[in-house]
């Protein structure tokens, strides 16, 4: 029966490694193609995706390779249609695409702009029609046309508050500011993800997103009189400081300010510290004064946000404040005089600081690497320009991290503008469990820290609950399992009376399955970065997965010798059970590692493997469960054709043969839930496949250990009788009967002296029954 097996194998692979089968697509194509692909048989069948109702849209049968143009939902208040794409290879709907997709109120707040309708009532329509949206549903194209909105809104904005005195234009500006604040909290929200990700280069968008936050904070600057203000929301922050500092060394102010304005700088000072206050604004650490010594360096702090970063500036007497075109110290060109003839005159400065908690989940790096805490930004002036510090007076950041089990920090600065991260001109100071200490040398961008993640981090933060809770199932599940298998095997392995072929069998079985268990605990792949190491671990897991089933093939292959020959020869098999066990899984692993895509394309995961390979290892389980199917089918035959008159025995024969019938199921079905999950990526098979996975170890452990009444008479009696000596002949107890089974010596010794005498059928039956 062995060589069958290894022959429809090969069979099965020439068919499998001839396909074309390969990795469907990880993400959902933006542009998908519109027209069908050439194909070279032309008899092959089309093949459809199946109708579908997914969030109010209906997605009727679409021939694979092909877009399903549909319009939005909601149709009296959205525009546009949702593009569905169906898959070539696996003939299933992906991701749809609702980029397209707009609710009216953006066109008609894009025609009040035209109108030139006022710039504070607009921005408030826009935060109160997004709050409303967000509670329905929210779609890309609404992100993306709002998002240019903006910018045309503070366009306006600054046109109108500029025509009007002083006292309107703080008024105005301040209440436009608040409501498109409001709107830029909405589009960070927690709720708003969902519709980001759907939008393929979303860093553009993000950069065009903050740009206008950032120049709404510098619009309000530039009409309020009062020297501070801050406004807070849930998922950011902004403050503004106008602060100046006595500086005894005066140049007349009349030619300093003609410096100022041929350099056209604003230049800025650090300020005050932000303690966390019981209203939930933050304060200053020195007092209400903006006015600062440079001997001292304040710090500021959003007391809103549990994990706000800590930023503090250098003195003022250290920055150099840089153009495009120039770049010199501030203390030589920013000071102004307050009183002409006064004794002393005042550096003035406008600094700008925004916090935004949510938009790190935004900035994707890759699959190893996270933004791991609040994102910081400094701006000086209008925010346009570019400030450069001194090596040895740096700005520092204090980040707190948002995830406490990623290591190796990287402190970095994005620039918007070139859209990089970049880690020049920042470095790290110091880091602990749960903060990070950057100091930088330029100012006018965005600070953030980096670290790296595992594999399990990086699935937990892109997608929902549902595979944490499945993650954590399937690991307790893992370990009942593992505890139930160590179990059998110190009872195969410590009571010598056990010592058979059956239950050496049992015991190679257990042991497969056990390796199986305890690879992602042990050997964890995610954390080998080694690409040979990485090799040798993703073997393991289907290696020591199909010698289970040989293990399984080879207890049926034994139960039908048992039954139809008469020769006893048990022990002479051992080995060539070992060699086809172990042998044939380690030739089928090995075909498949050299398939191009058995290497897996992201990190070091059996999950992350191609379709093919996938394929390819469930041919030789597949074969091995039919072998098994057949095998247990004549057994049952032959079983069943027995003239006994003891029907008791012929009972318990059937109760032996119960057990790997009930396995092989357990086992073959939990192979085929993990087949069918990543054929269809429904959450029901990813849950069955746990279930069955975890309920492996434990129900081995009950039928061969627990219902064995053989293996559970020998455990109990030499638990009572420890002290005694074993080379006494062995009671087992069996159906409420006393039966004494010859010893094993005595057997053997009858063996030895005729090799060839034929045992009587009758008495191999009893040895049978007995467990051998």
């Amino acid at each position: 029966m062995p060589s069958v097996v290894l022959l429809l194998t090969a069979f099965a692979y020439a068919f499998v490694l001839s396909g074309e089968i390969t990795v469907p697509p990880a993400t959902t194509t933006a542009d998908a193609p519109t027209s069908l692909p050439s194909v070279s048989n032309t008899s092959e069948p089309a093949r459809y995706c199946s109708a579908e109702t997914r969030e109010g849209v209906f997605y009727p049968k679409t021939r694979a390779c092909t877009e399903a143009r549909i319009p939005c939902s909601d149709q009296e208040n959205v525009e546009g249609t949702v593009v569905r794409y169906c898959s070539c290879k696996t003939t299933i709907w992906e991701t749809p695409n609702t980029t397209n997709c707009t609710h009216k109120w953006v066109s008609e707040l894009e025609s009040a702009i035209e109108k030139g309708d006022p710039a504070e009532q607009i921005s408030k329509k826009m935060a109160s029609s997004l709050e409303y949206t967000l509670s329905r549903q929210l779609y890309g194209g609404d992100i993306t046309k709002s998002v240019k909105l903006s910018v045309a809104l503070l366009g306006l904005a600054r046109t109108q508050f500029d025509a009007v005195d002083k006292y309107d234009q703080e008024a105005r500006a301040t209440n436009f500011t608040e409501s498109f604040g409001l709107y830029g909290n909405y589009l960070l929200s927690q709720q708003a993800l969902k519709a980001w990700k759907e939008l393929t280069p979303s860093l553009y968008y993000v950069e065009a997103l903050t740009s206008s936050l950032k120049q709404s904070v510098i619009l309000l600057g530039d009409y309020i009189l009062d020297p501070q203000k801050k406004l807070q929301y849930d998922n950011w922050a902004m403050k503004i400081d106008f602060v100046q500092w006595e500086d005894t060394s005066r140049k007349d102010s009349t030619d300093l300010a003609a410096d100022i304005t041929s350099l056209g700088l604003s230049v800025k000072e650090k300020v005050n510290a932000v303690p966390l206050s019981p209203s939930g604004q933050f304060e200053e650490l020195t007092g209400n004064s903006t006015t600062a010594t440079p001997s001292r360096a304040p710090k500021v702090q959003f007391s809103g946000f549990s994990e706000s970063p800590i930023i503090e500036l250098p003195p003022l007497s250290h920055l150099e404040s840089s153009t495009n075109e120039s770049s010199a110290p501030v203390s030589a060109v920013s000071r102004v005089g307050s009183q002409p003839g006064a004794a002393s005159s005042y550096t003035h400065l406008r600094l700008s600081y925004l916090v935004f908690k949510n938009l790190g989940q935004l900035l994707y790096v890759d699959n190893f690497t996270m933004v791991n805490s609040h994102i910081a930004c400094v701006y000086v002036g209008d925010g346009t320009k570019s400030m450069n510090l001194f090596d040895d007076q740096p700005i520092t950041l204090t980040f707190f991290h948002l995830r406490r089990r990623l290591v190796n920090p990287t402190c970095i600065s994005l620039n918007f503008h070139t859209r990089m991260w970049s880690t020049k001109g920042c470095r790290l100071i110091s880091t602990s469990w749960g903060m990070t200490e950057c100091a930088c040398t330029h100012l006018g961008s965005c600070f953030a820290v980096l670290m790296k993640i595992t594999v399990e981090d990086a699935i937990w933060y892109n997608i929902g609950k549902d595979f944490k809770v499945r993650f954590d199932v399937e690991n307790i599940g893992r370990a009942l399992s593992a505890v139930c298998l160590a179990s059998s095997l110190f009872v195969f392995t410590f009571f010598r009376s056990l010592h058979n072929v059956r239950n050496i069998i049992h015991w190679n079985l257990c042991f497969s399955l056990l390796v199986h268990d305890l690879v992602p605990f042990i050997l964890s792949p995610t954390r080998i970065k080694n690409r040979v190491c990485c090799a040798i671990v993703l073997m393991l897991d289907p290696y020591s997965d199909i010698a289970t089933f040989c293990w399984m093939l080879i207890e049926c292959y034994q139960l039908y010798l048992s039954l139809v020959q008469v020769l006893d020869s048990n022990k002479t098999r051992i080995f060539p059970y070992c060699v086809f066990s172990y042998g044939f899984p380690a030739v089928a692993v090995g075909v498949v590692f050299n398939l191009d895509g058995y290497e897996p394309k992201q990190y070091c995961s059996w999950g992350n493997l191609s379709l093919r390979a996938h394929l390819a290892l469930f041919v030789p389980d597949f074969i091995i469960i039919l072998a098994n199917v057949i095998i247990l089918f004549i057994a049952l035959r032959v079983l069943l054709t027995v003239n006994d008159r003891d029907r008791s025995r012929k009972d318990r024969l059937f109760q032996w043969l119960k057990a790997p019938a009930t396995l092989l199921c357990l086992l073959g079905v939990t192979r085929l839930f993990f087949f069918l999950s990543l054929l269809f990526p429904w959450t029901v098979f990813d849950w069955m496949r746990v279930v069955f996975n975890s309920l492996q170890g434990v129900f081995i452990f009950i039928l061969l250990v627990v219902l064995n009444e053989n293996v559970r008479s020998t455990v109990v009696h030499c638990l009572r009788n420890k002290t005694k000596s074993n080379d006494s002949s062995s009671v087992v107890i069996t159906s409420g009967e006393e039966r004494v089974i010859r010893p094993l010596s005595l057997l053997q010794f009858a063996r030895n002296s005729n090799p060839k005498a034929e045992e009587p059928r009758l008495l191999r039956h009893e040895r049978i029954t007995a467990g051998f």
